[in-house]
């Protein structure tokens, strides 16, 4: 489940009436980088997610930071919370990505573009906005 890597930890409980009620707390490790040097970083990532399961027809309860799915009572042998846990981890990633507080960014002072190092650096974050750019499409 891109950008995690390894395991998701998913703790709650599950209350069962009419519907099913999650109460969900999800933990996981996402690669991401820094926005100022752009060097690769793992950011630790913990949500919090309340989401509701209603049998189709059904109205589900309401209110704010509430997610409602519906589920066919008479054909659905599992629920599938796939998309809830990569939905809630990919909101809960900060706006910003630092490696260190103090990260001064890519030093520009004695900065040559044909260097080896920084002509590595330069198509690899050139790449991964391509990819970005493919992967989210047009705006």
């Amino acid at each position: 489940m891109e950008p995690f890597v390894g395991k998701i930890e998913i703790s709650g409980k599950v209350e069962v009436s009419e519907y099913f009620h999650f109460l969900l707390r999800l933990k996981g490790v996402a690669i991401v980088n820094c926005d100022r040097c752009g060097k690769e970083i793992d950011r630790t990532v913990e949500s919090d997610s309340e989401v509701f399961f209603v049998p189709e027809g059904m109205e589900g309860p309401g209110g704010d930071f509430v997610e409602v799915f519906t589920y066919d009572p008479h054909g659905a042998q599992e629920l599938d919370l796939t998309d809830v846990v990569r939905d809630n981890l990919l909101l809960a990633l900060p706006m910003k990505n630092l490696c260190e507080e103090d990260c001064v960014g890519i030093a520009t002072e004695h900065w040559e573009p044909d260097e080896p190092e920084n002509k590595a650096l330069l198509r690899s974050l050139y790449d991964k906005l391509r990819e970005q750019e493919m992967n989210d499409g047009p705006k």
